[in-house]
């Protein structure tokens, strides 16, 4: 896993908003003892993403974490091991891969876990 060197803050301490740091302790004095929301990237580009000063080509696939204050929303009344990702993806790029899923017999979340896993090993 690659070191986190940039923590992107959407809110922390006072007035901070949509701010970049590079060290976690510049982080630290931001974000603890506030309710604040946070989250740490390898790449600059990445945390610029997360706040949404930098767009994503729409080709681009962007998974963000459903979060409730740093948690990861788990289904209720489903198997308490799963966790929710909603991904965004353009709407000619699902439309296709939507239609390979339907020709392949597989449902679009099995397709998914398997390319988790495959890319994983």
């Amino acid at each position: 896993m690659a070191k986190k060197r940039f923590y992107a803050i959407k809110k922390g301490k006072g007035n901070t908003k949509n701010k970049i740091v590079e060290t976690w302790s510049e982080c630290k004095d931001l974000v603890l003892g506030y309710p604040a929301e946070y989250k740490g990237f390898a790449t600059k580009e990445e945390a610029e993403i997360y706040l949404g000063i930098k767009n994503i080509s729409n080709s681009e696939v962007y998974i963000k974490t459903i979060s409730k204050k740093k948690r990861l929303k788990k289904r209720k009344n489903r198997d308490k091991d799963k966790t929710i990702l909603e991904v965004e993806i353009s709407k000619d790029l699902y439309k296709e891969f939507s239609d390979e899923c339907s020709s392949l017999d597989m449902s679009e979340n099995d397709i998914i876990v398997n390319l988790i896993k495959e890319w994983l090993l």
